[in-house]
């Protein structure tokens, strides 16, 4: 057996705030994630955020490295990509100390918290450890107080107007308005963040998504539009008509 044990690496001035977690190995950016040997043992590691070195010390590295003086407001594209790629060579040093080298045989995790992630940096996570799996969790997911205000909002929406429909209820924004505890108005914005066309087109989408799972349709046969709320917002729909699917393939 592999000892369950979870490192975590933050900047310096935040790490007291972990104090007294049991299993709870930690570090600090810029320090702990190079040469240090104190997550081998772990089988999960945290990165709290994309680690970001102070960007006036990097404006000095860049002029003493290109000859070239900066501001933060004057600073050119190719500062930026340079800055890119040292905060993904930081990130990937995260990543190093879980010896993924040594342990090949061993089911590993690393979370990395940060909206901020792009697709290049994913490729290059791919690339450098070959074979591992990336998956994009939002936030809400795991976590659903952490997540911002607005998301928590576009949840509360669609979970309780899908309840409503579900339950054959009739379904006004009036009504859902009072169950959410949002003025109509605010509910209104709300709706139209998910959908520019509003409140009835949510709905609508909403409806033709309970019309699928009542039909025992696939999750790979729904629209785009309908698998992202159903993914996002939904998890315990998506999840039977993912069902649907697998038990479709199991009878073939």
């Amino acid at each position: 057996d592999y000892p369950e044990t979870t490192g975590l690496l933050d900047y310096q001035k935040f790490i007291s705030t972990y104090k007294g977690i049991p299993g709870l190995v930690t570090g600090y950016c810029f320090n702990d994630n190079r040469g240090s040997n104190r997550f081998k043992a772990c089988d999960r590691l945290i990165s709290v955020s994309l680690a970001t070195a102070n960007l006036g010390s990097k404006l000095t590295e860049f002029h003493l490295m290109t000859g070239q003086a900066q501001t933060l407001k004057t600073a050119s594209g190719l500062f930026w990509q340079w800055q890119r790629i040292s905060q993904t060579n930081e990130l990937l040093q995260d990543g190093f100390r879980l010896r993924t080298q040594h342990r090949s045989e061993q089911p590993l995790e690393w979370y990395i918290l940060s909206n901020q992630l792009d697709q290049g940096q994913i490729a290059t996570l791919k690339a450098t450890f070959p074979g591992c799996t990336v998956e994009v969790i939002p936030i809400i997911k795991l976590a659903p107080d952490a997540a911002p205000k607005g998301i928590q909002a576009e949840q509360s929406l669609v979970q309780t107007l899908y309840a409503q429909i579900s339950a054959g209820k009739k379904a006004t924004i009036d009504s859902i308005a009072t169950q959410v505890g949002r003025t109509k108005g605010r509910l209104s914005q709300i709706a139209k963040t998910l959908n520019p066309e509003g409140f009835r087109a949510v709905k609508k989408s909403l409806v033709l998504l309970y019309q699928a799972l009542e039909s025992k349709t696939k999750l790979s046969e729904l629209t785009e539009d309908l698998k992202a709320i159903a993914l996002e917002y939904l998890p315990s729909v998506a999840q039977a008509l993912l069902q649907n699917e697998l038990s479709t393939v199991e009878a073939l």
